[in-house]
Order: structure tokens, then C-alpha cells, then sequence
């Protein structure tokens, strides 16, 4: 049987008494028309699956200035187990992810501006995803360092093709360790490249193979 209570005027309050006594509503399905507001320290919702029709979803929404800790979406696991996050961190102004919320060090930005570093998701800039455990790079643009350190590879680098800049510079400037190589097509070329190379302990022109078989015919 259908039952229906009606309010004329003003509100309806339904208050408990006794200190630590609760309301209980059992029901196959709880319906409310209206807007839901809930004054309170804990919010818990314990149920299979949520579904919601709100395209976003605001959080720290009482706060009036920045917060200072970080806020995001968190992964209970099970206890024991690291909690994996998505958070944004309002010091470095950056999202940042991280396997376990506990450890600090975990956590790596996964967007930020300037300073040198890669920018996730802007157009014309470099964008990567992981796939089975290979991370790839794709931009549709010029990908430009303009970090004032060098850009260090660990491993190997596999390449279509390299393009040397025009630097007027004969030979290259020395780098202990390291064999520099520049491309100087304005400077004197004997070997008819204009690729010169550095290791620290000589330098000359690398010779292309025009030149290399005239030198061979000439030279014996």
C-alpha cells in the first residue's frame, strides 16, 4: 500500500535523542527529488558500483585560498597494500602521480610549465603513453630542448636520420669523454663534408668517400 505524508508549512525535522543513535531507512531503492546536503565530519557511500551524471566534480569546494596539502583521486587496495594516486600538488602548482601516497619520493609530475621541462598534453609539444612497458613519443611538431643542461639518454638511441647544425666553429671545441661532432658547411672543407669531430685528443674533417678513394688513388 502506497503511502503519502504531506508538510503545509515549514520544514520537518526528524531528530534523534539519544547521543550516538542513528536513522535507518531500509528500502530496496531511495529516492530523492530535490537537491541532497549533507552537514557532517565523515561521508561514506558503500556500494558496488557509482554512477553520476556531473561532468566535473569539485574538490576542496569550502576552501576561500589555495589549499596547501595535495588533492586528488586515491586507490584503496586492500589494507597493507600501497595506495596509488592521481593528486595535484599546489606547492609545485603540477599533477603529479604516484604509486603510494606514503612515499614522497614516488611522486612525478605528469604536467608542468617551463623551466626545461616536457609538457604533457600541449599542442605542439611532446606527448607519450606507455604501452606494454615501451614508452612512446610522438609530436606532430619540432621537438626543441631549450634546457640549459644537456639532455642525458641512458641506453640506446635508434634514429631515421640526424641533422647536424651550422656552427662556425673549425674544429669543434673538446669535451673530455665525449667524441663531439659538428656539421660547419661555411668553414674550410678538405674532405669535402663539413663534418668535423673532436675526441679530446684530435680533431679533423670526417672525409666522404669521393674524397676518401681520391686520397687512396693519389696516396697509394
Amino acid at each position: 500500500m502506497s503511502v503519502t505524508k504531506r508538510i503545509g508549512t515549514g520544514d520537518y525535522n526528524l531528530t534523534t535523542v539519544t547521543p550516538g543513535a542513528n536513522v535507518i531507512v531500509t528500502t530496496d531503492t531511495l529516492k530523492i527529488y530535490g537537491n541532497l546536503y549533507v552537514q557532517g565530519n565523515t561521508s561514506v557511500v558503500n556500494v558496488a558500483n557509482i554512477s553520476t551524471a556531473d561532468p566535473t566534480i569539485t574538490l576542496n569546494s569550502n576552501v576561500t585560498t589555495p589549499f596547501a596539502g595535495n588533492s586528488g583521486i586515491e586507490v584503496f587496495r586492500g589494507p597493507s597494500y600501497a595506495m596509488p594516486a592521481v593528486l595535484w600538488n599546489e606547492s609545485q602548482s603540477a599533477w603529479q602521480i604516484t604509486s603510494n601516497v606514503a612515499n614522497p619520493s614516488s611522486y612525478s609530475n605528469i604536467q608542468s610549465g617551463g623551466g626545461g621541462t616536457v609538457v604533457y598534453g600541449t599542442a605542439g609539444q611532446l606527448t607519450y603513453y606507455a604501452v606494454s612497458g615501451t614508452t612512446l613519443a610522438n609530436t606532430t611538431s619540432n621537438l626543441t630542448w631549450n634546457g640549459a643542461n644537456l639532455l642525458n639518454i641512458t641506453g640506446n638511441v635508434e634514429t631515421s636520420g640526424i641533422r647536424l647544425d651550422n656552427i662556425n666553429v673549425t674544429p669543434p671545441p673538446a669535451i673530455a669523454t665525449i667524441i663531439n661532432i659538428i656539421g660547419n658547411t661555411s668553414g674550410n672543407s678538405a674532405g669535402g663534408t663539413g663534418i668535423y669531430f673532436n675526441n679530446n685528443t684530435e680533431s679533423d674533417e670526417l672525409t666522404s668517400k669521393t674524397k676518401a678513394i681520391a686520397y687512396s688513388i693519389i696516396f697509394g
